[in-house]
């Protein structure tokens, strides 16, 4: 099951912003867990940190789009660096 969330998330510098996004996949990077998601504001992959995440809203369930989903990601240049 697929559900879109409504994020709530607070970057370094403090500044809030709402994002609706379609998680497709968590990593663990030594110290902070990092949500890998399609976020629909930027029409793109983004990743988050999960300790800046300020509120999560569950919304509907999303189908895997091609393009969008976590083997699309693992095929980009943001990917391989």
């Amino acid at each position: 099951t697929h559900t879109r969330i409504n994020m709530t998330y607070e970057d370094e510098k403090g500044a809030k912003t709402g994002r609706v996004v379609r998680p497709l996949g968590v990593w663990f990077w030594g110290k902070t867990w990092t949500a890998i998601c399609w976020c629909e504001l930027r029409d793109g992959f983004r990743m988050f940190r999960l300790d800046r995440v300020v509120a999560l809203e569950e919304l509907d369930r999303f189908r895997p789009v091609k393009g969008q989903t976590l083997k699309d990601f693992y095929e980009t240049e943001a990917y391989r660096r």
